[in-house]
């Protein structure tokens, strides 16, 4: 049965992929700014095909996506729901040299409507090749980097749209700044979040450098 999204509501969804054993997670924010039919389709599966279809197809072979779970987490809690791989997915990187170790990384920058550290996001992407390196960069002119662009490209036309959007079943992307909510020292802020604590995204983008991840080194964490 479809998970229906509620105009406003806020929404957590969190690719979990895998590379040598290693979880590797890339967790997103969204905002329903409609009402929305159906949250695997409109959202979920619309962010799976931009990972199997742009980014995956020039990943290193030691990548693989598994699922997608989300739940709305503001402006309250609501049940997770689940997206699999459907039948003819490619689920693993299709590069076919070796990869970069687990806390190898590159960094999308997320750029919202907020301005300051709070209206910044990134998620760090693995499954680096080996072969679009030198050094501590990244060859531009190599497939792996004009996958990330295209990976860029494809979120954009999804979940950034221009000018104000038009029609029904409308997620847009954006950054949930968690420190904005009151909460006493030394507690943490934990969901459900205030809507305001999200900011719309304005564009993505990327540098051809290799980062690292640490929590992901294997058998660290995700």
């Amino acid at each position: 049965m479809p998970t229906p999204g509620v105009a406003g509501t806020l929404h957590e969804v969190t690719v979990h992929m895998r590379q040598q054993l290693q979880e590797v997670l890339n967790v997103w924010h969204f905002q329903c700014i409609t009402a929305v039919d159906d949250m695997e389709t409109r959202c979920l599966r619309a962010l799976w095909e931009a990972y199997i279809e742009s980014y995956l197809p020039a990943a290193g072979s030691l990548l693989s996506i598994e699922r997608i779970s989300a739940a709305q987490v503001g402006a309250t809690l609501g049940p997770i729901y689940e997206l699999f791989p459907s039948e003819g997915d490619v689920l693993n990187g299709g590069g076919a040299v070796d990869t970069l170790p687990t806390h190898d990384s590159l960094s999308i920058g997320i750029h919202t409507t907020r301005p300051g550290r709070s209206g910044r996001g990134r998620k760090q992407m693995a499954g680096i090749p080996e072969a679009a390196t030198v050094g501590s960069t990244i060859t531009t002119a190599h497939a792996y980097w004009l996958a990330v662009q295209a990976f860029i490209a494809d979120l954009d036309a999804k979940f950034i749209p221009t000018g104000e959007p038009i029609g029904d079943n409308i997620v847009v992307l954006g950054v949930i700044a968690k420190t904005l909510k009151p909460h006493v020292p030394p507690a943490v802020p934990k969901a459900p979040w205030p809507v305001d604590t999200f900011a719309r995204a304005l564009r993505l983008s990327a540098r051809p450098v290799v980062g690292t991840t640490n929590s992901r080194k294997v058998g660290r964490g995700s």
